[in-house]
């Protein structure tokens, strides 16, 4: 399976090779984005395991985790509307797994998502709790199942805007079925609003993780829906940074402003 930083950094190359400029950064609790440090100023944990911890207060607070990863994309959208080079008419938006999760929350409260396509998260309630249980903590959005809210719900609120789910065969977080319920759900009420083609699945024989057929999948979507090309889109090889050559004191050294 791909390492996260490999997977995303294909992903930016194959998307900027589409056409299209490509936004990263690192949410809380990974990356080098770390929250909880030791006296010495290194990370008390290692990265997948700060951002399970940080949301039991925020749960206890009666606030999701959440809120913080929405407020990092919506601030995300905030610089790429401050670039020139940006057309802010035809923005789009992606992840996996967490990235998953934010793209889920963030595509149904911010209108300036004109495209968008979660990876690894979309599934069903009723199947997600069946399955694996209800994920990590800050995938738990406070009263979420009270007020009745699902996965394919999110879909329906940003109707008829283009939303891809891509979804993987042998996922074991997040179950496969349910991602057919949620799609046949929110192909119905985009059907009843005229734009049934605008919502789809991709599905790929993968375990849970960000692999080249959903990266393709997701470029060839983005491609249709933003730039106007529907055409078969083919991952090639690329040099890649290693974790090292990828961190901030590399980039600054680099920069000269070690």
């Amino acid at each position: 399976m791909p390492s996260p930083s490999e997977a995303y950094q294909r992903a930016g190359i194959l998307l900027a090779k589409s056409g299209m400029a490509a936004l990263c950064y690192d949410p809380i609790g990974q990356g080098e984005r770390h929250q909880i440090l030791q006296p010495d100023g290194r990370p008390r944990f290692e990265n997948g395991v700060e951002h399970m911890l940080v949301a039991p207060g925020s749960i206890l607070l009666g606030r999701s985790a959440a809120t913080y990863r929405i407020w990092d994309g919506i601030r995300g959208l905030d610089y790429l509307e401050s670039r020139e080079d940006i057309d802010l008419q035809r923005l789009g938006l992606t992840g996996n797994s967490g990235g998953g999760l934010v793209t889920t929350l963030l595509m149904a409260l911010d209108e300036r998502v004109a495209c968008a396509a979660p990876s690894c998260y979309i599934t069903h309630v009723k199947e997600m709790l069946e399955t694996n249980g209800p994920g990590d903590s800050e995938q738990q959005v406070y009263g979420e199942i009270t007020q009745g809210l699902g996965h394919a719900d999110y879909l329906m609120i940003r109707a008829p805007k283009p939303t891809l789910i891509c979804a993987a065969t042998q996922d074991d977080m997040f179950d496969i079925s349910g991602s057919w319920r949620s799609l046949r759900e929110a192909k119905r009420f985009y059907g009843r609003l005229g734009y049934p083609e605008r919502v789809d699945l991709v599905e790929a024989d993968v375990v849970h993780g960000f692999f080249r057929p959903l990266r393709e999948g997701i470029a060839r979507w983005m491609r249709r829906w933003l730039i106007g090309i529907d055409d078969a889109v083919v991952e090639t090889d690329s040099s890649l940074l290693s974790e090292e050559e990828g961190t901030l004191g590399e980039f600054l050294k680099a920069e000269g402003q070690d």
